[in-house]
Order: structure tokens, then C-alpha cells, then sequence
């Protein structure tokens, strides 16, 4: 990976580079055009394919969807719009380095029957991202596409595998991951938080591995990285994550 200022140059090269398709439209003309030219310029710059009208073969287990029917349907142009803009935020490497280089936008995506915005395929680097389900909450598309890109970096890094536990160990001791909360419960520090301090969202609290997801997420949207340190202000568990996310990133980038 690549040391922190000449990320900063890579990210505004690339930014530089993907300016004819992610800002010199209007969103209405993106959403007219052809997919085919943005495609061939994402895998030219990033070296990574966006595929909408084929899946892998064979298919995951446990790991259900359908494949995009319209080709300028405007969800899915929406989408890959959103993510063409997100991955300027990347090295041009990013994909090369972690060995991804597939992605498929699908509709009624489900993971062990549970609906799913996401789903990163940890043994081949493929990443699925349901186009239909948010295509009306593009924070939430937004926050997705990083999401998944954490899943990308951090599933198997050697970081977690050494301080995961300390990571575990910040929350508080009877808290326990994928343990059912009473939803009427306030967080007893920050009024609008989840109901367990140390946590940014209610998903955060399903393992700790969705939780550095979700850390890392909100780090990459301005708006939610504002909100995450206005909790942390008074949230110390929230404030000691973001640190060794900070951590984490370091040596990754």
C-alpha cells in the first residue's frame, strides 16, 4: 500500500482524471448517457470491472439475486454514478492491491435469506451491491459503497488478527455482538446514538467485524464523520475506535 502523502497525490490525480464523467455532467446528462464508456473508464483507471447484466458462475451459497433488466434504468445509473464519485476518495491502486476486480450492481439481493444492500465474497473479492433496494437514500448508497470497500481491506488484515481483541475488549463489559436490544432503550450519553455507548449505528452492534465497517464508513462521509465526532466527544468508547481506525489506516494506505 502507499504511505499517506502519496495517497494524497494519487486521490487527486485520479480525481483529475475521472472529472470528465463525474463532473462535467449535469447527474441528468450521466443518467442519459451510455453505461458502456463510465464502465470502460472505471476499469481503465481503477483496473476493476462493474458488471449489471451477469453474475459469477457458479453462484454463492446462501447468496441470492436478480440481475439487472433495464439498461438505462435510472437506479441503477444512480448507483454506479454514486460509485464513480466514492472510489475518487481511493488510490488508483486501490482495487489492484486488495485484488478485487469484480463488482456487480443486482436487484433483491438477500444473504441467508436476509435482505442485503451489500455483501463482500470474502474467498474471491467479489462485491455484490443491491442497485433497487436504496435507491432512494443515496446517503445510504453512499455509506454502503465504503462499507464493503472496508470488508474489502480489513477482513483478513494482519492488524485485526493482532489488536481485534483490544478492539472488542473497549466495549462495555455485559455488552455482548448480535444480542437483541430493546429498541425503546437510550443511549445513556448521546440522545439519538444506538442504545449501547461505543457504537455509531444499531447494525455496528452485530459483530466487530460490522462494526470497524461501520466505523470506517462514516470516516468516509463528511456529513456522518461529523456526527461520529460529536458523539465522541462525550461517547470515550466511540472516541478510542475512531483512533484505532486512524490506526488501521495508516499502515494500510
Amino acid at each position: 500500500m502507499v504511505n499517506t502523502m502519496y495517497r494524497i497525490k494519487l486521490i487527486f490525480l485520479t480525481a483529475i482524471s475521472l472529472l470528465s464523467i463525474s463532473t462535467a455532467c449535469s447527474a441528468e446528462e450521466l443518467l442519459d448517457a451510455s453505461l458502456g464508456p463510465l464502465l470502460e473508464k472505471i476499469k481503465a483507471v481503477y483496473g476493476v470491472n462493474l458488471h449489471y447484466t451477469q453474475g459469477p458462475v457458479p453462484k454463492f451459497i446462501g447468496l441470492n439475486y436478480s440481475l439487472a433488466d433495464i439498461e438505462n434504468g435510472p437506479a441503477l445509473k444512480k448507483a454506479i454514478i454514486l460509485f464513480v464519485q466514492e472510489i475518487s476518495l481511493y488510490p488508483k491502486d486501490f482495487f489492484r492491491d486488495a485484488d478485487c476486480q469484480d463488482i456487480y450492481f443486482v436487484q433483491k439481493l438477500f444473504y441467508k435469506q436476509k435482505p442485503a444492500d451489500g455483501v463482500f465474497a470474502e474467498g474471491t473479492n467479489y462485491i455484490f451491491y443491491d442497485y433497487s433496494r436504496r435507491s432512494d437514500n443515496t446517503p445510504k448508497i453512499r455509506h454502503n459503497i465504503h462499507h464493503e470497500f472496508y470488508h474489502l481491506i480489513g477482513s483478513k488484515h494482519p492488524y485485526w488478527k493482532k489488536y481485534g481483541p483490544a478492539w472488542e475488549a473497549l466495549n462495555r463489559a455485559d455488552f455482548s455482538y448480535n444480542k437483541k436490544y430493546n429498541s425503546y432503550e437510550r443511549n445513556p450519553i448521546n440522545f439519538y446514538a444506538p442504545p449501547e455507548p461505543g457504537f455509531i449505528t444499531d447494525y455496528a452492534m452485530v459483530s466487530a467485524e460490522e462494526d470497524r465497517a461501520e466505523v470506517f464508513a462514516c470516516m468516509m462521509i463528511p456529513e456522518e464523520l461529523t456526527l461520529m465526532e460529536q458523539w465522541a466527544q462525550k461517547d470515550r468508547i466511540l472516541f478510542k475506535k475512531m483512533e484505532m481506525m486512524k490506526e488501521f489506516l495508516k499502515g494500510t494506505f
